[in-house]
């Protein structure tokens, strides 16, 4: 859950880093993922490197 709060509030508040999660999302469903799993794999990577600079 705290996770999920840092992630949401950092894009909020990030607006680049906010377009480029946008951005990467769009990809992902142009390059044809079908499935949720996918969906969701592929975008951990940037998940991750955000949920890190909640661990500073």
């Amino acid at each position: 859950m705290v996770n999920n709060l840092f992630f949401r509030v950092y894009l909020r508040t990030r607006k680049q880093e906010a377009k480029e999660y946008t951005e990467l999302k769009q990809r992902i469903i142009n390059i044809g993922t079908f499935t949720l799993v996918e969906y969701s794999r592929l975008k951990q990577y940037f998940i991750a490197s955000v949920l890190r600079l909640n661990d500073r």
